[in-house]
């Protein structure tokens, strides 16, 4: 993963983006150094100066997006999630929007089902002040401000540190650490090989389920379903336009 120079200074040869690269990147990579967005490698010089220096050393490689809420970019595919934002401006469909990683979702409380969505944009100040609405319910949310901490739907985000936190505590479920068994949070060392033992074998079609392969379909996130019953009169019509729309969906990114 790294080597040491002939100065004694540390080089990372590769930052690996799995666990990581879903997310939005918190800045524009203009130059573009590396395959993997310079914000991984920013990850990875924390996470190692944290491991083998010491918080100290780690608090001098902190960059100032680390505070930003993190954004994961999904794409607006179904006509249920559409129908979701009909009365709302920037939703068309194809087009992307933002789902923010919310505290709750580690922590198994009441409000780890939500999935909070906004209009996608760029402009990064402005992801903490932007309205959140709810893909299952519609209701609206705003971030946690310690300004303002009474206002009303106030909700508690997940930053890029955190997650770059979170990260060095990531277990790899494909391998196994030195003592044999599966590995966990605090496994250490020289990993290997996971064995698989196959037991029942179930036949699939072309259509299983590879939607995170995608890696930005919002069904990712929470089974959508209709908001509403279609009427009968409609009901064919209406499920043919959506069969129609699914079919070049899929054709298009298969």
């Amino acid at each position: 993963m790294f080597i040491l120079n002939e100065h004694g200074d540390r080089e990372i040869v590769k930052a690996s983006a799995h666990g990581l690269g879903f997310l939005y990147p918190p800045f524009e990579d203009r130059e573009r150094k590396h395959k993997e967005h310079q914000w991984i490698w920013d990850a990875w010089e924390y996470i190692l100066a944290l491991e083998l220096e010491g918080p100290a050393a780690a608090r001098a490689r902190r960059k100032p997006y680390f505070d930003l809420p993190a954004m994961m970019q999904i794409a607006i595919t179904t006509p249920a999630l559409l129908a979701r934002f009909k009365a709302q401006t920037g939703f068309r469909p194809l087009n992307f929007m933002l789902a923010v990683q919310l505290m709750a979702e580690i922590s198994n409380g009441p409000q780890s089902t939500l999935c909070l969505v906004t209009a996608f944009t760029k402009d990064r100040s402005a992801w903490k002040t932007a309205i959140y609405r709810d893909i299952a319910t519609g209701d609206e949310y705003t971030l946690y401000d310690e300004d303002s901490p009474n206002g009303p739907c106030q909700i508690d985000a997940m930053c890029y540190g955190g997650i770059i936190e979170q990260h060095r505590f990531h277990p790899e479920p494909k391998f196994c650490g030195s003592d044999g068994q599966p590995c966990g949070r605090n496994t250490r060392g020289l990993l290997q090989r996971r064995h698989v033992q196959i037991g029942r074998k179930i036949p699939i079609r072309k259509e299983s389920n590879r939607r995170w392969e995608g890696g930005n379909d919002p069904s990712i996130c929470k089974f959508m379903t209709w908001s509403n019953p279609i009427p009968p009169q409609q009901s064919t019509f209406a499920w043919k336009i959506a069969a129609s729309i699914q079919l070049t969906l899929s054709l298009r990114f298969s």
